[in-house]
């Protein structure tokens, strides 16, 4: 999936340019790990308001197909 590449990537960057040379590989695990879980987590969220509009709408298409 090209989207998952451009997130592995840029989180990937991001670890690198915060963490910098001198970090443990501990640090910059937990580092990428935070990160990934963000990004789980704004998936997540966007997927439950996606959810409901659509439950939204198709009760406004109901009501209009009741009147």
């Amino acid at each position: 999936m090209k989207t998952s590449y451009n997130i592995d990537q840029a989180i990937a960057t991001l670890v690198e340019n915060q963490c910098g040379p001198n970090a443990s590989a501990r640090e910059r695990y937990l580092h990428r790990e935070t990160l990934l879980s963000l990004v789980r987590l704004a998936v997540a969220e966007h997927a439950m308001n996606l959810q409901k509009d659509l439950d939204k709408t198709i009760g406004i298409l109901q009501d209009c197909e009741h009147a």
